[in-house]
């Protein structure tokens, strides 16, 4: 008989501001799951995008806070200060709600998500510029082989595999529960910090056979 396949032991939602971050979630998710950097029963569901100034970004994390371990509030700063944006979004859409404060995490992409991207790269001065100096770096990097206007499109294809060859470079045992900090520590900061929020909500069960 095959083995019983795992439920979910811990929700997680995420709460984005563009398309392309839904995708690019999706596509993280899975391979934080491949190299065991979170539980295979960790499950995740994503809203659809909506602004920082749009009233049902709070409408979101209230909806979610009763039925998830974790929401992830994830959006661009768009070249704003960070802890500005960050401190809107908790006083607009997130403090009010209650229960929330234990819960949710707010996510900044500053000034952009290119700037994961363009940190897995090794490429210097991510955090520093704009986001415009962001993607031209990261297409003077790949030698001009995407333009600015697909660039955003390809990111999430483009970021798993700029991690997948980082990871696959630890052999097999290292990818163990054991080694899982070591592995943290490839990815971009803030994808890191991520891995860690998940992991300090979720308590991974073992499947019953």
């Amino acid at each position: 008989m095959a083995p019983e396949r795992c439920s979910c032991t811990c929700r997680v939602y995420f709460v984005v501001d563009n398309r392309y971050a839904k995708q690019l979630v999706q596509e993280l998710v899975g391979l934080f799951k491949q190299y065991n950097l979170v539980g295979g029963s960790v499950c995740v569901n994503i809203s659809n995008p909506v602004n920082v100034c749009n009233e049902r970004m709070g409408r979101f994390v209230k909806g979610a806070v009763g039925d998830y371990d974790l929401i992830v509030v994830l959006v661009d700063s768009e070249g704003v200060d960070p802890s500005v944006v960050r401190k809107r979004i908790f006083e607009e859409h997130v403090g009010q709600v209650d229960g929330s404060s234990s819960r949710v995490e707010i996510l900044i992409a500053h000034p952009c998500l290119e700037a994961w991207l363009c940190e897995a790269m090794g490429i210097a001065g991510c955090y520093s510029g704009t986001c415009g100096e962001v993607v031209d770096a990261i297409i003077s990097r790949y030698k001009g082989k995407y333009e600015k206007k697909t660039l955003k499109r390809m990111l999430p294809t483009l970021m798993v595999k700029e991690l997948s060859r980082k990871l696959g470079d630890y052999p097999e045992a290292m990818r163990s529960k054991g080694s899982k900090d070591e592995l943290v520590r490839v990815l971009p900061s803030q994808l890191g910090e991520l891995v860690r929020e998940v992991n300090a909500h979720c308590v991974e069960q073992q499947c019953k056979s």
